[in-house]
């Protein structure tokens, strides 16, 4: 992730997770609000939708600004797309494992972010998966957060 993002060039970069799933418009809508936030911000798009096995929790406040990255809860988990800054792409962060990491490191150092949300996200990793993606795709409107029907 982080030898991908140094290697974009530009004021802002979208990079996605490979296993995200949502409704092309919905991806449509995410880059559009996040290229109306200032260049020198990133947007993590995010998603009331747990349709995940480790999910990165996020808290969010009233101006959509992300407080809080981690946890066992949140208003919101994240979606597996993002619009990052310049700056956030050039950073050199500490040896780092995982892609929340990164997030959580960006956010303690005082990198604007902010979300925007996208109603339903799956991230697609085992076959229940692959079904839920796939009943939201043909139309299927309405799911809990735990990704079952309503």
């Amino acid at each position: 992730f982080l030898e991908v993002n140094r290697r974009l060039t530009g004021d802002r970069a979208l990079v996605s997770t490979v296993d995200a799933w949502c409704r092309p418009r919905d991806f449509v809508s995410f880059v559009e609000a996040a290229l109306r936030r200032p260049p020198d911000t990133s947007v993590l798009a995010v998603t009331p939708l747990v349709a995940d096995d480790n999910p990165l929790w996020v808290e969010v406040d009233a101006t959509s600004r992300v407080r809080a990255l981690g946890g066992r809860e949140g208003t919101h988990v994240t979606a597996g797309m993002y619009m990052l800054s310049e700056q956030a792409r050039a950073a050199s962060p500490p040896p780092l494992g995982r892609l929340r990491e990164f997030l959580a490191w960006l956010l303690e150092q005082g990198e604007p972010l902010y979300a925007e949300t996208i109603e339903t996200v799956v991230d697609v990793d085992q076959e229940s998966d692959v079904a839920l993606a796939e009943a939201l795709a043909g139309g299927q409107t309405r799911v809990d957060r735990r990704g079952d029907d309503r």
